[in-house]
Parts: C-alpha cells; sequence; structure tokens
C-alpha cells in the first residue's frame, strides 16, 4: 500500500512510507479495493494512537542519543550501543551525495534490531525518499524480489553478502530493476561480484558498505567496479562516508606507511556516545583521537586488520579478536572454544570459519583427553 504519511514533529523530510506487503509466501492476497483502504486505515489509527509519541525526549544537538543498537554477538554478551543523532544526519548527507532524493524508492527489509535497518529508513527519510517495506522471503526469493522492484519502482536495496550471494547466483537479472545496490556485512566473494557486474553492464552502481555498529552502519561506501578488460578491480576499502575518518594505526597509535598492515580506527559524525551502562568497554574501545585537534574527539578501534594500499585505499584482511561473520553475525570463535573446552573429556579446542556453497560455516576440531572416548553426537548433548 502506498499512502502520504502525516507530516512528521521532528523530521518534516519523511513524506512517505510503502507499505509491500502484497506478496505472501509467493502468492498475491486477493483483496478488493475496500480491504485495502480499510487495511492502510488501521495502519494510520494505529500510528495515531501510539501512547510513547508525547513521551519521547527532545533531541538537543547531534550528540544527544537517536537510538540504543545491540551488537549482534550470539556467543558473548552484547553491548548496547548508544548511537547519536549525528550519525543519522551523515548517512543523510552521505547519499544526498550519491544522489539520493524525493524520487528514490529504498527497500526496507533489515530486521529492525540489525543496524542495516537505521541505514534504509534514515537515508532515505531525511532526503525525501520513500521506504519500500519487503518482507524476508521476497528478498531471498529471486522471482519475488525481481516483482516487488519492479511493482514498486524500487531505486535502492541494501542486501548483506550472504543474501546478495544467494539471489546473484540464483538469477542476477531480478536485482537489475536498481540504481544503486550496497553490500556487506562480511568480507564479499570477489567471483560472485565479478560474475554479477559482468551479467550488470553497468544498468546499476554496485557498491561495497564497511562499517561496525559503532560508527553508525556505515564507516566506507566503496564503487565496485570492472576494468577495461572486464575483471573486477581489487576490493579496497577507504572511501570514507561523510563526516568519517578511518585510519590504520599501529600497535602505538603511530602512522604506517604504504604496504603496511595495521588496526583501523574510526573517528567522525558517525561514532557512537559508547556502551550503554559499561564505562570500562566504553573507556578501552573509543578512545582519545591523537590525529583531532579538538578537545575531547575520540576513535573508534575496531579490532579488523587492513594492509595500507597507494591512493589512501585499504585491503581488509581480518579480525583482531578472531571475531567471525556467519549470516551477517558477529560470532567469537574462542568464546566457543572455552565453552568446548568446558566439555568433560575435551584437552584442546580450535574453532574456525570454514567457506561453503551456501556461505561461511563455523566448524570445530576437538582433542579428547587420554583414555576418552569422545563422539560428535556426545559433544553435541552437552
Amino acid at each position: 500500500f502506498l499512502r502520504e504519511a502525516e507530516p512528521a514533529r521532528t523530521y518534516p523530510s519523511i513524506t512517505h512510507w510503502v507499505m509491500a506487503d502484497d506478496l505472501i509466501n509467493g502468492k498475491e492476497k486477493e483483496k478488493d479495493h475496500s480491504t485495502r483502504e480499510s487495511e492502510v486505515e488501521s495502519i494510520l489509527k494505529r500510528d495515531r494512537a501510539c501512547p510513547f509519541a508525547e513521551d519521547l525526549p527532545r533531541i538537543e544537538s547531534v550528540r544527544s542519543a537517536a537510538y540504543l543498537m545491540f551488537t549482534s554477538g550470539t556467543t558473548g554478551k552484547p553491548k548496547g550501543v548508544v548511537i547519536p543523532a549525528g550519525g543519522l544526519l551523515k548517512l543523510g548527507d552521505e547519499f544526498k551525495e550519491r544522489g539520493w532524493n524525493t524520487e528514490s524508492r529504498v527497500l526496507c527489509a533489515a530486521n529492525r534490531g540489525f543496524d542495516a535497518s537505521t541505514f534504509e529508513i534514515w537515508a532515505t527519510l531525511l532526503n525525501g525518499g520513500t521506504l519500500v517495506q519487503g518482507l524476508k522471503d521476497e528478498v531471498i526469493n529471486p522471482d519475488l524480489l525481481a516483482k516487488l522492484i519492479d511493482q514498486y519502482g524500487i531505486t535502492a536495496a541494501w542486501l548483506t553478502k550472504t543474501v546478495f550471494d544467494l539471489v546473484a547466483q540464483l538469477k542476477p537479472e531480478s536485482l537489475m530493476g536498481l540504481v544503486d545496490l550496497i553490500i556487506g556485512g562480511e568480507a564479499l566473494s570477489a567471483t560472485v561480484v565479478e560474475n554479477f557486474l559482468q551479467r550488470s553492464k553497468g544498468r546499476l552502481r554496485l557498491w561495497n558498505g564497511y562499517g561496525p555498529t559503532e560508527t553508525t552502519t556505515f564507516a566506507t561506501v566503496d564503487s565496485l567496479t570492472l576494468d577495461q578488460e572486464g575483471k573486477l578491480n581489487p576490493i579496497l576499502l577507504g572511501r570514507e562516508v561523510a563526516g568519517n575518518s578511518l585510519h590504520i594505526l599501529g600497535p602505538d597509535l603511530e602512522q604506517l606507511p604504504i604496504g603496511s598492515i595495521g588496526e583501523a580506527y574510526i573517528s567522525g559524525a558517525g561514532l557512537a556516545c559508547g556502551y550503554l551502562n559499561n564505562a570500562r568497554a566504553t573507556a578501552t574501545t573509543f578512545i582519545p583521537d591523537p590525529y583531532s585537534e579538538a578537545p575531547g574527539k575520540r576513535m573508534y578501534r575496531t579490532g579488523d586488520f587492513f594492509q595500507i594500499m597507494a591512493m589512501g585505499r585499504y585491503r581488509y584482511l581480518g579480525r583482531r579478536d578472531k571475531l567471525v561473520k556467519i549470516r551477517g553475525f558477529r560470532v567469537s570463535t574462542s568464546t566457543i572454544e572455552e565453552q568446548l573446552l568446558k566439555i568433560k573429556g575435551v584437552s584442546e579446542a580450535i574453532v574456525t570459519a570454514r567457506q561453503h556453497s551456501q556461505g561461511q560455516q563455523l566448524v570445530a576440531f576437538v582433542k579428547s583427553k587420554e583414555n576418552e572416548n569422545l563422539t560428535g553426537i556426545e559433544i553435541r548433548s552437552q
């Protein structure tokens, strides 16, 4: 359903909202026009009756807390990341520079607990664009996705690397109706990206979005392109999102020459205020920025390692803390190893992520203690 939203009290640039729920499990719901109008009216009534609207605190500055997003670690203890209003404005500014405006229609399909939803909503609405609410079944089904894009004139979408790989390999033409496609969440597959770009023949712009939750979704967004011979240009990072700065530094926070390997630190407007009720983790991870002349400026220690390339570009190498991304979720392999070592009869354990046809999968290797004959079934049962 497409309908005009009531003028927003705080954000007047919010103009439209699209509810694209016509397709359920691959079948169109059969409704007459009066039924559709009735459902739209029920949505409007629910919006107007929101009991919390008058109690929301006012946002006084760009450093005021705008929302709380928990990191997606499933094996550790998730931390609540407090994101400021300035981070949302940063997303709006960045995609305004990329041509998003009142004509833009953006797919809104990310889980609301995933920070990609922040990008979908605010980069769109702050530029006066239209959101198209998609369903999970539509996004992972190439035929339904193509129909959704065509039916609602969707111009842009964000997909995790896992979903992109699935759709791009099954039916890449289902995405060709877009103008902009942003992918990311974990290291991209060069083969899948190259094949997709070769099939697209320049019909859309493909972007690689990188950034932890602590930097308001994206710290960098880089174009993915082919060279003159039709081969994929190296997948590098470095095109910083408006208001952000990316530093690759040594162990003493020193700047490094080209070719060196260092850890990524991010500063700027998108930086989180810190972790909710966790001053120790905040102080450890958000540290003073030695390269800023402004007092009190901080930078976020990402734990990601990069190699410094020419022309201000960086090649991603991996994580410092043995975190891996599985279906878009951060998973600590060291935490899983600790749990395996608690199992009676296990003396050693190693957990790693291995590439599979359906994406990365976790694989555990365990060594039993002397005189113990553990089986896989016994380990899983514990």
